[in-house]
């Protein structure tokens, strides 16, 4: 059984990882709105890709005795992607991973602590 600190650090994560899948979501429809075909299907991967990271995570906690609890998901701010022809939906994505990372590093001392 794990924690119950561990739990919500894991419920957490997984929140991160579905407003992520959000973000990709809505990045590839403004692209495919914009005839960015190709750009907004690599998007609609990311999607996916942050969507199958939840899951690993919840089976993660359930297999533990831990008990997933899928909070509230923020809404993805869409105003900066009109600006610039589709250019801000790849800055986006970036300042995404870049936060993912430090909440997993987050999640990481939570199960190691130093």
């Amino acid at each position: 059984m794990i924690s119950e600190k561990l739990v919500k650090a894991f419920n957490d994560q997984i929140v991160a990882e579905l407003w992520s899948s959000n973000l990709y979501l809505q990045m590839a429809f403004y692209l495919k709105k914009e005839g960015w075909n190709g750009s907004a299907n690599w998007m609609f991967k990311q999607a996916d890709e942050e969507k199958e990271h939840a899951l690993k995570l919840a089976d993660y906690a359930i297999k533990r005795g831990g008990e997933v609890k899928v909070g509230m998901i923020d809404v993805v701010p869409v105003s900066t992607l009109s600006s610039a022809r589709g250019l801000p939906a790849f800055g986006g994505s970036r300042k995404r991973d870049i936060n993912i990372i430090r909440y997993y590093n987050i999640l990481i001392i939570q199960i190691y602590p130093f």
